[in-house]
C-alpha cells in the first residue's frame, strides 16, 4: 500500500489505485531495482550489431550446428543477464519484425537466432541444421544488446 513515506515513481497497471496499489499491481514501482549497465566497460555492454547475409551461411555440422555471429566478453565472473531487441525485414516481405525472443529467420523454420550470454561471453548464435533448405542470402538484421550487471557480483 502507498502511504506518504512513499517516495519515487509508481505506474499502477490498468484498474489499479496509484495510491493503493502494492508494487506487483504496478508496471512500474521504485521499490524494485532498476537493471544496471556498467557504463565504463571495455568493450561496451550496450551496442548495435548490424548483420548482413551476403550469402548464405550453407549447412553446418548436425551435431554442432551453431555459428556464432558475434561474441562480446563481459568481464563478470558470472552469466549476467542481458535484453537483446532484433530488428529485420523478412526476405520477399515489407514490414519489419521487431523482437526480443529467439526467432526463425526463414521457411522452414528449423533454422533460428538466439542471444544470451555464459559466464565468459554475450553472444548472437546462427543455428542451421543440414537438413534445412532454406536461404538467408540477402537478410539484414539489426541487434540491439544490453548487458546488465549484479550488483552483488560486479
Amino acid at each position: 500500500m502507498s502511504n506518504q513515506n512513499d517516495y519515487g515513481i509508481i505506474l499502477t497497471l490498468p484498474g489499479f489505485d496509484v495510491d493503493t496499489a502494492t508494487p506487483e499491481q504496478c508496471a512500474v514501482h521504485s521499490a524494485y531495482p532498476n537493471p544496471l549497465i556498467k557504463m565504463g566497460a571495455e568493450p561496451k555492454h550496450f551496442g548495435t550489431i548490424n548483420v548482413f547475409f551476403a550469402s548464405n551461411p550453407g549447412e553446418t555440422d548436425v551435431d554442432n550446428p551453431i555459428t556464432y555471429i558475434a561474441r562480446v566478453p563481459h568481464g563478470y565472473p558470472y552469466a549476467p543477464n542481458t535484453l537483446t531487441i532484433y530488428s529485420f525485414i523478412p526476405l520477399g516481405e515489407t514490414e519489419t519484425v521487431v523482437g526480443t525472443f529467439p526467432f526463425n529467420a526463414s521457411t522452414p523454420a528449423n533454422d533460428y537466432f538466439s542471444f544470451g550470454a555464459d559466464e565468459t561471453h554475450y553472444g548472437i548464435a546462427y543455428t542451421k541444421f543440414s537438413n534445412n533448405p532454406s536461404d538467408i542470402t540477402g537478410l539484414s538484421i539489426s541487434f540491439r544488446y544490453y548487458i546488465f550487471a549484479d550488483p552483488a557480483g560486479a
